[in-house]
C-alpha cells in the first residue's frame, strides 16, 4: 500500500525534496524535520492518476508537532526506493472541510 511505503521511507530517511517544496517550507513556520517526522503517520487522502507524471504521486495529510495540518504531495519511487516531496502547504478552510481530508 502506498501509505505504508511513504511511512516506511520516512522512517528510513529515504526522502528527497523538490526545489519547489523547499521554497514552500522556507516561507512557512515549519521545517524539513517537522515534515519528515510527521510523514511517519502520513495519511493518503488522494491518489493521482499517473498521466503525464514522472512518478506515481498522491496527496497526504500530516500533523506537525505543533498540531498544524499540512498537505504534502508525494511522488513514490518504488524502483529506486525513495519518496519525493513535491510540495507542501497548509490547507485552507476555503478549500477544505475542517477534517482537512475532504475538498469543499
Amino acid at each position: 500500500m502506498i501509505q505504508d511505503f511513504i511511512r516506511l521511507k520516512s522512517i528510513e530517511r529515504r526522502v528527497k525534496w523538490s526545489r519547489h517544496a523547499l521554497n514552500e517550507i522556507a516561507a512557512e513556520s515549519f521545517t524539513v524535520s517537522h515534515i519528515e517526522y510527521a510523514l511517519r503517520r502520513a495519511e493518503v487522502i488522494e491518489e493521482y492518476p499517473p498521466l503525464h507524471r514522472y512518478l506515481p504521486d498522491c496527496l497526504t495529510l500530516v500533523f506537525i508537532t505543533t498540531g498544524q495540518a499540512v498537505h504534502c504531495v508525494i511522488g513514490v519511487n518504488k524502483p529506486q526506493d525513495y519518496i519525493l516531496i513535491v510540495t507542501v502547504y497548509r490547507p485552507t478552510e476555503e478549500e477544505w472541510e475542517n477534517d482537512w481530508r475532504t475538498r469543499k
